[in-house]
This record gives C-alpha cells, structure tokens and sequence, in this order.
C-alpha cells in the first residue's frame, strides 16, 4: 500500500536555524592586570613610557658621628630608568555589500567582537614573551635536576609542579624583597599546572582548613602566600629555552615527558604595560568605514578594524620568578 511520507515531501523539508551562536574558544587573559601600569596623556608629544626608582636602601654610607663634628655628605641618590616604546597595532575584517543583504546573523557586530578579541591575545602575547626573559628562575626538580636539562630529561612525573615550588617561589620573592599584590604574591599559570598543584597532598591538606574567597578573575586558590590564576595562553617550550613551541606530546617532536610550561610568580611593579584609556590618543580604537569613495565608488565593502598602541617592559626582574614544569596531565 502506497504510503505518503517525509521520504516524498523531502523538497519541502528545512534546516531549523538555531539565532543562538554557538560560544567560541576564548582565552583567559590575566596577565596585563598585574602589570603597573602607566597612562599616556593627550598632547604629550610622546609615544613612549619611562618609569624611574631611586636605589635600594644600603647601610654602607652610615656613619659614626663625632660630638661637634659637623657631618658631611656621606650618601648619594641614584636614579634609574626603564623605557618602553610603544607599537602601533592593527588589522581590518572587510565584509561585503551582498553579505550584509543575505546574511543571517549580523557580521558586523561579530568582526567588532572579534577584533577586540585578536587585539586582547596580541597584548598578552607580547607581555608572555617580555616575561619569558626573566632572569630570576627556578624548575620543578621532583626527582631531577634544577635546570632546563634537567627538565627536559625528566618524565612528566617527576617534572610537575608540586606545592613545594610554590613555596621556594615565595620565599624567593621574599628574599628578593618583591613588593606584594595586595597583600601577596600572584602566579599565573596555565590549567596543565593547577591540576598538578591541586592533586598535590599538601595542597588538599591546606584546602580542608581554608575557606579562600576567590577575588581574581580566573583565581583557583591561595597557597603559602601565592594567589594562583589560571590562563589559558601559557608559554609553553620544548627543544630551546626561551623559545615558544605549542606542538602537542603526540606529534612525536616533544621530548619523552612533554611540553614544559610556564608559570609567572609575580611580585608588585615586575613588569609595566600602558594605561590605554580616557583622552589618550593611543586609547584602542575601532573604526568602522562604510561610505563610497573613489577607491569603493559603489560601496561595496564595509571595513571593521582596530588599531592600538601597545608595549610590556619588565621593571625588575627580582620582582618575579620565571617557573619551568612539566605536566602530568594527559
């Protein structure tokens, strides 16, 4: 018997189109809230910071005084600076004239968030790779050396990082007399880390009698002073330190025990970055031209763009620790 089904009216049948977009891969971008910041203000004719500090205190130039001996001067101020220049930033989405009068969901909107996306990941790769060149440093060495050969050569078992590190980080900051973040020191470090960190004993034990309110975005907890936020835009080497690599364990490139990571420990004032905002001309900007001219005479282009000025200089490098671990996160 003949049946009439979706088989025979399959011309009439449509895709639904869902109106909800689908959320995109983000990152987590922390780095440049902990950076000291430093405003460029209009018509200050410059296109570069400079930050300046007086020497550390000494006791070498104190003196034994003598009654009625009128002391001479035995002390002088000595005044450093750290400049950064500024970079102009930028790239452009062009969308078509025949798009905008089809399209389902509206592009401009999307090449506008899209752009202050690319332009967030720019600046937090440039402040990954000023940190990168730290000189202050330390590696996970559960059960390996403590250098960068050292870690190569170790499984990921014995190359993560475990609470101990967390700790000699703080007391190196300490010895270095690192200023505090509020109150403490920041690390920040990928996912691959903080899993290690939290499947360590010593910090389950500390976390059964701690309640930590969590006040950074992306903060997983505190321990032994140091306040850990996870991004998810790590450096992350292989072959070469220094030198960033983000291949994966399974191309076969790695060295046996995988990738090595960075985490940031970072005291006050480590590294600076500018303050882009208000009257400044070299505030970000989004420019969205849509108009005829003698290059587009029928406007058939929209272009969606953004332009910035942007830099990271690291102010001392005893103000924070550049940590080196495995993961054995599979």
């Amino acid at each position: 018997m003949a049946q009439t089904t979706t088989s025979t009216h399959s011309v009439e049948l449509q895709k639904y189109f869902s109106k909800e977009l689908l959320s995109q891969q983000v990152q987590a971008l922390r780095l440049a809230e902990f950076g000291k910041k430093a405003p460029l203000p209009t018509k200050a004719g410059q296109n570069s910071i400079r930050w300046f500090k007086y020497g550390n205190p000494s006791s070498a130039s104190v003196a034994t005084l003598t009654e009625g001996t009128v002391i001479t001067g035995t002390r002088t101020l000595s005044l450093t600076n750290v400049d950064a220049t500024l970079v102009h930033y930028g790239q452009v989405v062009q969308i078509t004239d025949e798009l905008q009068a089809v399209e389902f969901f509206n592009s401009i909107e999307q090449a506008t968030m899209t752009n202050a996306q690319d332009a967030a990941l720019h600046a937090d790769n440039i402040i990954r790779a000023e940190l990168i060149t730290g000189t202050t440093k330390r590696y996970s060495a559960n059960g390996s050396t403590a250098s960068f050969a050292g870690l190569q050569a170790a499984t990921a078992a014995q190359g993560k990082f475990i609470a101990l590190d967390a700790l000699d980080g703080v007391t190196q900051l300490k010895i270095n007399r690192a200023p505090t973040i509020g109150g403490g020191y920041v690390a920040v470090a990928p996912p691959q880390v903080t899993r290690d960190l939290m499947n360590d004993s010593a910090w389950l034990a500390a976390k059964q009698y701690s309640d930590v309110k969590d006040l950074y975005a992306g903060e997983v907890g505190s321990f032994h002073g140091l306040r850990f936020v996870e991004a998810t835009n790590p450096w992350s080497e292989d072959e070469t330190e220094g030198t960033f690599d983000d291949s994966y364990t399974a191309s076969g490139t790695n060295s046996a025990g995988g990738l090595i990571y960075a985490t940031f420990m970072l005291g006050g004032e480590a590294f600076g970055v500018p303050e882009l905002n208000g009257e400044s001309p070299y505030s970000p900007k989004v420019y969205i031209t849509d108009g005829a001219d003698k290059a587009d005479p029928l406007n058939q282009l929209t272009n969606v763009g953004f332009k910035t000025w942007w830099a990271a200089k690291i102010l001392n490098n005893s103000y924070f620790v550049v940590h080196r671990s495995k993961s054995a996160f599979a």
